[in-house]
């Protein structure tokens, strides 16, 4: 069976394994495989992630308990791994054995959670980052703002922004928020989370506007071959650039393509056909799809 020990950064040999496996292997082994694992690059995190896995359940077993520093570094190698619950994991269990890490690596883990959609993984150790007195910073809350709307946890994304001050807030989950109200045909909210980001001084840009658009005109889920549209979801889209008209926004050709083909979807082919010519007034060239 294989020995799991640990060795710090500058070198310094401590025991952090049972200490029968000591006896078993003799110190000579003992510390031959310690070099080895370092060789192997336990510090890089080259180290396959079972074998860190190995180390951490026996480290953890042991006493004295490993050095923070090296509990660190393994957690790293399981980030780098891209196993961000399992990182997530054995860094709380570090924390409830009181081995505090860095708020640094706490920010890394949750940030790396959250872009995986782990975002119960990414709220407990925030949890656990404030309970051991960490402050969190603003793009934590920032992050798991935008994880909670990807998912389309409306109350969840209210609370984040809630703990936010205007000046930290980004204009990301407002217009994901806007985006899943209009593709599950709820106009008004769509408009209102828009809005919202106006309020707040974000200002959403061109980009934001056309994906509520697509939104807006797109197939019901698990209807991606259903041509027609509800005539209330076209109008949606002719409110929606409306919208962007009056704060200021000038439409593209892509705007422009999303409400003409919403409109003919709808069956309303003469409004479609009025867009059209104003989408050519501004000189702006309609393309096949249009």
């Amino acid at each position: 069976s294989e020995v799991y020990a640990v060795v710090t950064p500058n070198l310094a040999r401590r025991d952090v394994a049972p200490r029968d496996s000591i006896a078993r292997a003799g110190p000579r082994d003992w510390w031959s495989h310690v070099r080895k694992m370092r060789y192997e690059g336990f510090w890089e995190g080259t180290m396959p992630s079972q074998r860190v896995l190995h180390w951490l359940q026996y480290a953890f077993q042991s006493k004295p308990l490993p050095e923070l520093d090296a509990v660190q570094d393994a957690i790293r190698s399981l980030q780098r791994a891209d196993k961000p619950d399992l990182a997530a994991k054995w860094l709380r269990k570090a924390s409830d054995l009181r081995l505090h890490a860095q708020a640094s690596l706490f920010r890394s883990v949750i940030m790396q959670c959250c872009a995986s959609k782990l975002d119960t993984v990414a709220e407990d150790m925030l949890e656990t980052m404030v309970s051991i007195g960490l402050t969190p910073t603003s793009d934590i809350y920032r992050a798991l703002c935008t994880s909670k709307a990807i998912l389309n946890k409306e109350a969840e994304v209210e609370h984040c922004l809630s703990l936010l001050e205007d000046r930290e807030k980004d204009l990301a989950p407002f217009c994901l928020m806007s985006c899943n109200h209009a593709e599950e045909g709820n106009h008004r909210n769509a408009e209102a989370w828009l809005e919202r980001a106006h309020g707040a001084s974000l200002e959403p840009d061109l980009q934001c506007y056309n994906k509520v658009l697509a939104a807006h005109v797109r197939s019901p889920k698990g209807c991606a071959t259903k041509w027609q549209l509800p005539k209330f979801r076209a109008a949606a889209a002719c409110r929606c650039l409306q919208q962007m008209q009056r704060k200021a926004v000038q439409p593209d050709s892509v705007s422009y393509r999303h409400v003409i083909r919403g409109l003919a979807r709808a069956g309303e082919s003469r409004t479609s056909i009025d867009y059209m010519e104003a989408m050519m007034q501004r000189k702006l060239a309609p393309d096949l799809q249009s």
